[in-house]
This record gives structure tokens, sequence and C-alpha cells, in this order.
């Protein structure tokens, strides 16, 4: 005789394991989803892929160049940043090889700087050097003469006369036509533009232009004769300076020298610094 119990293992077994065919259908049918869930995922992947970098929605239209300085060459740097952007997806960009190539080609910039502004427009900006003076190269042996008025004829001569533009590290960076602006005079002898003017007259000179304009002492000339620096101020004072002493010691004395006998009315015609005790010349 049967037992109960072997009678209900029987009639009930399925639910105690379940079968194999069972278990295959079920991996089945979740590799099933698995495979259709990847192929979702993927085709949305593809239409942000598509939409983000294939449309034409991020495609740059609108470029705006923003000039920090004097705006050299700008028409010529805009072109340059148009043609190098434009059309181009605003995500994919070359600015790591447009702007150093810009920078290298033009020595006006300083540094520039991209900015995205989502969808289609972008913003670049550039940064250029401030001139401290122009620079006029004249022949070795302009030295061997000491007047004033060599001087004042190279500043005041013919448009042909080579001028550039000087930054406070010393390097020529643009050709200049002529301005209200300082000239220092100088030896041509690698007075070219992208030199460092480096000897020590010249960074001393460029020095004392400097602290002149900070100063509010406004120069209209600067030369070095014989190894001394000759300054002709805008009203025509002659001023000379040494590179033995500090520029801004001399500068300093200079400033209180001038506001002392503009108050007392005297007309002035030189001051000599290169001594211990300064000397004044009247007209």
């Amino acid at each position: 005789m049967v037992s109960l119990s072997r009678i209900f293992r029987r009639k009930f077994r399925f639910l105690q394991r379940p079968s194999k065919v069972s278990a295959k259908r079920f991996t089945s049918l979740l590799s099933i989803l698995d495979f259709a869930r990847f192929l979702v995922i993927l085709l949305v992947l593809l239409a942000i892929f598509f939409f983000v970098f294939k449309s034409d929605v991020f495609k740059v239209s609108n470029i705006s160049v923003l000039f920090e300085g004097y705006g050299y060459d700008s028409e010529s740097i805009k072109n340059r940043i148009n043609s190098a952007f434009v059309g181009k997806n605003i995500f994919w960009l070359n600015e790591g090889g447009v702007l150093p190539a810009l920078k290298k080609e033009y020595l006006s910039i300083v540094s520039t700087r991209l900015v995205r502004n989502l969808p289609r427009s972008i913003s670049v900006y550039v940064s250029q050097r401030d001139p401290v003076a122009v620079l006029v190269p004249v022949p070795s042996d302009f030295q061997s003469s000491p007047s004033a008025a060599i001087a004042l004829s190279v500043k005041e001569g013919s448009s042909s006369t080579q001028r550039l533009l000087i930054d406070k590290s010393g390097l020529l960076f643009y050709k200049a036509s002529v301005s209200g602006m300082t000239t220092i005079v100088t030896d041509e002898g690698n007075a070219t533009l992208g030199n460092l003017m480096s000897g020590s007259l010249d960074k001393f000179m460029i020095n004392a232009v400097s602290q002149m304009k900070t100063a509010d002492v406004p120069a209209s000339l600067i030369t070095g004769i014989y190894g001394d620096v000759l300054v002709v101020l805008k009203d025509k004072i002659f001023v000379w300076l040494t590179p033995t002493k500090e520029v801004d010691y001399q500068v300093g004395i200079l400033k209180m020298i001038l506001e002392k006998y503009r108050i007392e009315g005297k007309g002035i015609a030189k001051i000599d610094l290169r001594f211990k005790n300064p000397v004044v010349e009247f007209k």
C-alpha cells in the first residue's frame, strides 16, 4: 500500500524543484531582454551623438573678438579667428592649435582666451602688449655727437624712418607710425622686429621712460650718449641721467626740481643729475 506522503511528493514534485526546461527558457528570455535593452541604449547614444556633433545646432555661427589693449592688426586677427572657427562644432574647436599659432604670428598678442556660449556662439579675448615707447634705430656713429639737435631731427624726420613699438620687457613687437609717444633712440644693431633689447643701457632707458610716465613727467625723447642718458622733456627741457644711479631716485629728484622751479616761475633749460648734486641751468 502506497503511503500518502509518497503520493503527495509525486503529485507536487514540480513545486519542489523547477524543471530544467523552464530554467533554460527563463535564461533565454533574460538574454533577449538584455539585448533589447542594449539596442535601445545604443540607439539613444547614437541619437545624442548625432544631435551634438553632427547636426547644425552646435555649429559656430557667431564669434565676438574682444581686444584688451590697443587693437593692433585687429581686422587681420578677427579674420584669422573667423576662418578657423566659423562652421565648426562648438565642442570640437581646435583652440589648442589655433590660438597659440596666432600668438606666435602676431607679436603684439600676450595671451588669448576662448569662451563657449552655447549653442552656437563663442567669445575670443585677445590681450595685447602695452607699449612703453617708440624705438627709432639709428646708425652706430650717432652717439659720437651729443647734440640734442641730432636726436630731435631723428624724431621729427621723415616718415620713412623705421619706428618700432617696445614694451616694458624690451620686446620690439610692432611697426609704428609717427605718434605722440616717447621716442627711444638707440643703435640700430639689434633693433629689429621680434628682438629683445636686453643691453644694460637699453634696459635703463626703458625703465626711465616707465618711471617718468608713472611720475607724470612726460618725455619726448630719450637716447644714450657716451654711456649717459639724455632725456628731452615735452617742454624742451634737456635732462641728463646716469646709469650708475637708481632710475627711480633720479626721476624722483627730477620731479621735485621741476615742481619747485615751476612754482617759482623760472624757466629751466637743462637739468644734470649725473653728479652728486643736481645742476640746473635756466633759460
